[in-house]
């Protein structure tokens, strides 16, 4: 097997003293789709925020496409194509889907790779285009993560992450943005997905993580999580 795109190895990482994330390691592979879950306040986000650059590890270090990034900033972050869709939308409430949507790639001076890939997005999230001169703030919920996650995928990043992107979200928009998932997963792209419903992640995932007080409590793929039960039953009171 080739080497990870990302490496986490031993990390420690948290809050005003108080660790959050203890002795954490995993790997994603490139085209992977890897779900980490886990109950609430257990260290997932701060995860993400780590590999993000958004926080600081204590100790331990993140290798990202063979590079030592321990400690790089989020822009630095960002440059190199790891891209962060943070939990809600954050999106500027005063400004035009197209607006939200091309500010996902500021990075990115070529403007026919900018124009590729909201024809991209468009395809992907037909509705963002059917919206595109509308502004953020008269969204659905559900119209704003679909909004959060175009422009996360206007950055064309080496690695997408995913914070809990069907939080609060009906029934059938969550069968949406899952089904934007698959189409990622099917074109190639390599996806973290932080996730609560765990059942759901595993479906189509090829590797899972799950966190218990920000250690790593177990790890396999999604059939074999499936299979387990107690598993289900110890961590998540499934």
């Amino acid at each position: 097997m080739s080497d990870p795109l990302l490496s986490v190895c031993q990390v420690f990482a948290g809050y005003t003293g108080r660790d959050v994330l203890r002795d954490l390691s995993l790997d994603v592979h490139k085209g992977a789709f890897v779900s980490v879950i886990g109950p609430n306040g257990h260290g997932k986000s701060t995860l993400l925020k780590c590999i993000s650059g958004l926080l600081r590890t204590g100790s331990g270090s993140i290798r990202f496409s063979g590079d030592d990034v321990t400690g790089l900033a989020a822009p630095a972050m960002a440059a190199l194509g790891l891209v962060h869709v943070p939990q809600g939308d954050m999106l500027f409430a005063d400004m035009t889907v197209q607006e939200n949507l091309m500010m996902g790639a500021y990075l990115t001076s070529d403007r026919a790779v900018v124009r590729r890939r909201l024809d991209e997005v468009h395809a992907i999230l037909p509705r963002l285009a059917d919206r595109r001169q509308q502004l953020a703030r008269t969204l659905s919920g559900g119209e704003r993560r679909m909004v959060a996650i175009g422009r996360g995928l206007m950055a064309g990043g080496r690695l997408t992450m995913f914070d809990e992107p069907s939080l609060g979200l009906a029934p059938v928009i969550i069968d949406q943005i899952y089904d934007v998932m698959t189409r990622l997963r099917e074109s190639g792209r390599t996806i973290v997905l932080v996730e609560e419903n765990a059942m759901r992640a595993a479906r189509q995932s090829d590797r899972m993580y799950l966190l218990d007080n920000g250690s790593m409590a177990w790890q396999g793929n999604g059939e074999e999580f499936l299979a387990r039960p107690e598993v289900i039953r110890s961590y998540l009171g499934g």
